[in-house]
């Protein structure tokens, strides 16, 4: 009894329990045993409190998007995509910034 008791408790904070108040499927994707290795171009969007508008824009100049985790589903959507117009027009930018040194 005691081995399933271990077992059950070890399986704990991968169940999620998602009930009108709370929705824990955001930290789901941090339950990862041992070291975890990327690089800069794996990051799809960054977490960020709402009020946090000073990392948002860092985000935002290194094509990052950031989003809140209390937002809705459509506001995400929204900022997403938002966002990804503005990486798109600041690596244009950067582009032709930097095609015009070369020249």
């Amino acid at each position: 009894m005691e081995g399933q008791q271990e077992m059950a408790w070890r399986l704990f904070p991968f169940l999620n329990a998602m009930h009108e108040k709370y929705d824990f499927s955001w930290e789901r994707e941090w339950r990862v045993l041992g070291n975890l290795s990327f690089t800069a171009g794996d990051i799809v969007c960054v977490i960020l409190p709402e009020n946090d508008e000073k990392f948002r824009m860092a985000a935002t100049e290194f094509g990052v998007p950031a989003i809140a985790p209390g937002w809705s589903y459509e506001k995400i959507i929204m900022e997403l995509s938002k966002q990804q117009k503005r990486t798109k027009m600041l690596v244009t930018d950067q582009t032709q910034s930097s095609e015009k040194k070369q020249k």
